[in-house]
């Protein structure tokens, strides 16, 4: 998923050199830590992968197809969330939107933290159209990490509630108005998108005025759509993430899971990081979210794979066909 940290590292930080020691010492660590639980915490060996398996009960692979069926429903949920987004641009009909959105999953999947998936969806649409486009897709995905942050925090309070982090009370007190201060900024942002446009026309570059000119031709009715669309899709991913981890041994409550997840979530969310290399953070920052459910890291390490596999590398594969199939 992209965030809105990504925009303040790209255009207001702009050092490249800080960003990337900053994203390849994050994957280094991970894979560090990764390293250390499989190979030294829990002795890693093949055997072990496959054991996870043989002592998978028969009537649990029902949620592997569970989990499969919710993937086209989420690519059809993105669709509409990029059809809703450009239509006052260039209408499109659903059918285009699913290919583009298919074939943004293979420009995200090779630049970090997926920048190349809008551009890679705007190909598709005419050429005095594209600028605009993108940014409505940046709004979109702006949209869908305020969901994710939203739903994050909210877990965040539950789950720092529920573990002893050594916090005074002062410090908690603290961390919770913080949050809700954070929250009440997201949905202020949401309900007046053409206010914050405003602020945005008065950064005196190019590509903020016309992030501006495009926000002022947004709709309250269309920001409440993508809202509903992204808190849609995060359900859906919430729910694909569960089944996963079911099938691959971590027996986690549904009301934790969510909880856990939606911390998970955040975490992944606000890190800068390769897509091709997101797998070994991922399962980090599983591991330490739901560690506590199991004793082998490798039962989580399998089920963020999957996900990943699933919901990203297979969407891009299928991206990448229908690219090569549309550039004969």
């Amino acid at each position: 998923m992209i965030n809105f940290a990504i925009i303040f590292y790209r255009y207001i930080l702009n050092k490249p050199l800080i960003t990337n020691i900053l994203r390849y010492s994050i994957v280094i660590v991970c894979l560090l830590f990764l390293t250390y639980r499989l190979f030294v915490a829990d002795s890693f060996d093949i055997e072990g992968v496959i054991a996870v398996f043989d002592t998978m009960p028969s009537n649990r692979y029902w949620l592997a197809v569970l989990a499969i069926v919710l993937l086209p429903i989420s690519i059809f949920v993105e669709s509409l969330k990029w059809r809703s987004a450009i239509q006052y641009i260039h209408k499109i009909s659903v059918l285009e939107s699913v290919v583009s959105v298919l074939w943004g999953y293979t420009g995200a999947f090779i630049t970090p933290n997926s920048l190349g998936e809008f551009p890679t969806r705007a190909i598709y649409l005419p050429y005095g159209s594209r600028t605009e486009a993108v940014t409505m897709g940046f709004l979109g995905s702006l949209i869908q990490t305020i969901v994710v942050t939203v739903c994050g925090l909210v877990g965040l309070g539950f789950w720092i509630g529920d573990i002893d982090m050594g916090l005074s009370h002062k410090t908690q007190i603290i961390l919770y108005l913080s949050i809700v201060v954070i929250l009440l900024i997201g949905i202020l942002v949401l309900l007046k998108i053409k206010v914050f446009s405003k602020f945005i026309h008065l950064i005196r570059w190019n590509i903020a005025q016309k992030i501006s000119s495009v926000l002022m031709l947004t709709t309250r009715k269309q920001i409440i759509r993508l809202f509903l669309l992204s808190l849609l899709k995060y359900f859906i991913f919430s729910c694909q993430f569960f089944l996963i981890l079911i099938l691959c041994g971590v027996e986690i409550p549904i009301g934790r899971a969510f909880i856990d997840m939606s911390v998970f979530y955040l975490l992944f969310t606000y890190m800068p990081i390769m897509n091709f290399l997101d797998v070994a953070v991922r399962s980090s920052i599983a591991i330490i979210v739901f560690g506590k459910y199991t004793e082998s890291s490798l039962s989580i390490v399998l089920a963020s794979s999957v996900i990943w596999i699933l919901n990203f590398c297979l969407p891009s594969f299928v991206g990448l066909c229908f690219g090569i199939k549309n550039r004969r």
